[in-house]
């Protein structure tokens, strides 16, 4: 039988089933099933919808100074194709019992650290784990009770991590023709409420902030 610490049920719930089991009063196959259902860990399938294209709007308030960036992180965000994650995006459910993180650092503030995590990113490009998009992380936070990332919480120790499935360019308020690049965020606060925000390339870095991936 599986214990009650594992199940996190009250004692006297698990050994009244475990007596019905005993006495016939159900059968050890229902009893499982019902431990099944109760084990956060078990089926954690999340779908996501794949149907409309992430929604900057809901996503963040001041989206109006936001866009999906383009081509390279140091071009200037304009050209090229929208930096999301091919292989993400096709994604229509993801597994959250073999999802884990990984970060994305350098240690000298000399480093041309646009670069270093420009590589980084294209090292999972089209081989490897493959880095959680926005809309992932939309679907995590929408969930009730937030679910699935207190569930993370719990297994990773992690409060905060960045999806970089998905790169932003946002609009430099003193330069209103010029973006930087930006990536979403989401932390769990101290009322152990979870929200999203945005950082850059380099606090990712430097804080070395995990990023959530996928195994293929």
């Amino acid at each position: 039988m599986t214990d009650n610490a594992k199940l996190k049920l009250p004692a006297f719930q698990v050994k009244r089933f475990q007596e019905l089991v005993k006495t016939g009063g159900i059968t050890e196959t229902i009893f499982q099933a019902f431990l099944d259902q109760n084990d956060a860990w078990k089926g954690r399938i999340l779908p996501i919808d794949r149907t409309q294209p992430f929604d900057l709007v809901n996503f963040y308030s001041d989206n109006h100074h936001f866009k999906i960036w383009r081509g390279d992180i140091g071009c200037g965000g304009y050209f090229g194709e929208e930096r999301q994650s091919k292989r993400a995006l096709v994604l229509t459910e993801v597994d959250f019992c073999r999802v884990f993180f990984e970060s994305f650092s350098f240690d000298s503030e000399t480093e041309y650290y646009q670069e270093k995590f420009e590589e980084g990113i294209e090292r999972h490009k089209n081989s490897g784990p493959i880095l959680a998009d926005a809309q992932i992380g939309w679907t995590l936070l929408k969930e009730p009770r937030y679910k699935t990332l207190e569930h993370l919480y719990k297994k990773y120790k992690v409060k905060k991590f960045v999806l970089l499935g998905t790169i932003l360019g946002w609009q430099d308020w003193n330069h209103p023709t010029s973006y930087e690049p930006e990536v979403l965020i989401i932390s769990r606060n101290r009322s152990d409420w979870w929200e999203r925000d945005i950082t850059g390339p380099y606090s990712v870095m430097k804080r070395k902030i995990p990023a959530l991936v996928i195994p293929e």
